[in-house]
């Protein structure tokens, strides 16, 4: 299976030894994971960056799934065991995209796996736009300015989330 995109993509990963079944981890973290999908992930990039210089005592981490087919979902979820939150960013349906198949696996997978706060940033049940790559991305709030937006949020938000974690696992 191989995706190709509409535009040339910057190359963000300079070095690194190719492995197909491999994800590749751009950024290290742990207080937030991203896990990326396409050519969107050079804007998930660009916001992380940002991110980290707003907020440098935060670890915010990205996984750039280049291949899902064949999927390792073992290495996945030795990124995602680390995280406090799981954000996927892809380009495409909510409902029908790579965020809801990791989401199933991630319940499938719950006597392994801790409860995971996940979130979602990708096209929320739209059709029928046409532009220009830049146009579509920021319409649909996958530029790196939203993204951006949509991270900062979530990381103001952690340690709330970390609360409700934490009772959940009190009263388990």
């Amino acid at each position: 299976y191989l995706r190709l995109s509409r535009e040339a993509n910057e190359n963000i990963s300079d070095n690194f030894a190719f492995n197909f079944r491999q994800p590749l981890e751009l950024i290290q973290g742990e207080d937030i994971v991203c896990v990326s999908i396409g050519p969107v992930t050079v804007e998930a990039y660009y916001a992380e960056i940002e991110l980290k210089k707003k907020y440098p005592k935060h670890s915010i981490g990205l996984i750039n799934l280049h291949c899902l087919n064949p999927l390792n979902l073992e290495s996945i979820f030795k990124y995602l065991l680390r995280a406090r939150l799981v954000v996927v960013i892809e380009e495409h349906q909510a409902q029908l995209g790579f965020a809801a198949f990791l989401g199933l696996k991630i319940l499938e997978q719950n006597d392994i796996l801790p409860v995971m706060r996940f979130r979602h940033i990708g096209i929320d049940n739209r059709f029928g736009q046409s532009g220009t790559v830049k146009e579509l991305y920021s319409e649909y709030g996958i530029d790196r300015i939203s993204i951006f937006n949509k991270l900062e949020i979530y990381l103001e938000n952690i340690w709330y989330l970390l609360i409700g974690y934490m009772s959940i696992l009190i009263s388990m």
